[in-house]
């Protein structure tokens, strides 16, 4: 199950490796008693011997890193080594693996092909001292089978982008080339905390602006902190902020708070993009677009509709102004 056969006659005999670099807050893992510590794990810590089922979190270690396709767990070969550099008070654990097949990525484009999506923006999460902190030049070498075979089966057209959580290296991380924009265009696509305020982020926006890259707010629908400041958002679209929301809000997927604060902002005219927002196979919120179509047109219009969805994403892509 880790060797490539005939089926894939481009790299027969070769092999799909995923690699991941995990950095752990040892602070937070060492306050944990021994038992929580092994039902995130799912393993006695000392023996090693897998927890039962009831014993463990639902999304304990050993539980997440499994994928099942049609209820068969797919088989990788898999290494995890543990690192540390204590003066830099970085440590962590790589991942390697090794698999024959890469159904997890080719499920979602299928995924995406049948619900007539024809062009993605591939947008890893960036968020400084963590472990979600992959560079724009490992995400490229990343990217870069995906785009061949996206276009060869599926027709659909791949690009790079980031969603970055907002921070005050933002800029410089920018510049040293460690962060993207979406398809190297001006626009960056940016998160901020999701349950909480911080104060800065107008001055990080404003940093940005002024060097000319245009922010896209990440899902403002479902920052919790501002669901009674719409005047938060005014003030960032005065700025020259634009913002992408989850299309499956509209439909509640997100709980009925989300839902009632994307209508606001719609009904604002505070947005300018809808994205899907997809994370793993699993998820079914393509399946949605039908009734999620339905729902933005009777808010926005037939000729916003199109402008949120399709037009303005054409404009980023090809970086042009967004009207």
């Amino acid at each position: 199950y880790a060797i490539i056969g005939d089926e894939d006659p481009t790299f027969e005999n070769g092999s799909y490796a995923f690699a991941q670099k995990w950095r752990h807050n040892m602070d937070i893992w060492n306050k944990l008693t021994t038992e929580t510590q092994e039902k995130a794990v799912g393993r006695k810590k000392f023996s090693d011997l897998e927890l039962s089922e009831k014993e463990k979190f639902k999304n304990a270690h050993n539980v997440a890193s499994q994928a099942e396709i049609d209820g068969v767990e797919q088989k990788i070969v898999r290494m995890n080594v543990p690192y540390s550099d204590p003066a830099a008070d970085n440590t962590g654990t790589f991942f390697i693996g090794y698999s024959r097949h890469w159904t997890v990525t080719k499920k979602m484009l299928e995924n995406a092909a049948l619900n007539g999506i024809t062009d993605i923006i591939f947008t890893p999460h960036y968020i400084l001292d963590s472990r979600f902190m992959s560079s724009k030049s490992t995400n490229e070498k990343i990217i870069e089978p995906i785009i061949l075979f996206a276009k060869e089966e599926y027709n659909i057209n791949v690009f790079l982008g980031n969603e970055v959580y907002c921070n005050t290296e933002i800029w410089n991380l920018y510049k040293k080339g460690e962060i993207t924009t979406l398809n190297g265009s001006r626009y960056m696509l940016i998160e901020i905390p999701m349950y909480s305020k911080i104060n800065n982020v107008k001055s990080i926006f404003f940093e940005l602006i002024s060097n000319g890259i245009v922010p896209i707010l990440a899902h403002p629908e479902r920052y919790t902190a501002y669901y009674n400041d719409i005047d938060f958002f005014l003030d960032l679209r005065n700025m020259g902020v634009l913002m992408q929301m989850n299309a499956s809000s509209i439909v509640g997927d997100y709980g009925r708070k989300a839902k009632k604060m994307v209508t606001k902002l719609l009904k604002a005219n505070l947005i300018s993009f809808v994205g899907t927002d997809i994370h793993s196979e699993y998820e079914e919120k393509n399946n949605l677009i039908p009734k999620i179509e339905k729902k933005l047109k009777k808010i926005v219009g037939e000729d916003k509709f199109i402008e949120i969805t399709i037009n303005n994403f054409a404009r980023v892509i090809r970086n042009e102004d967004i009207l």
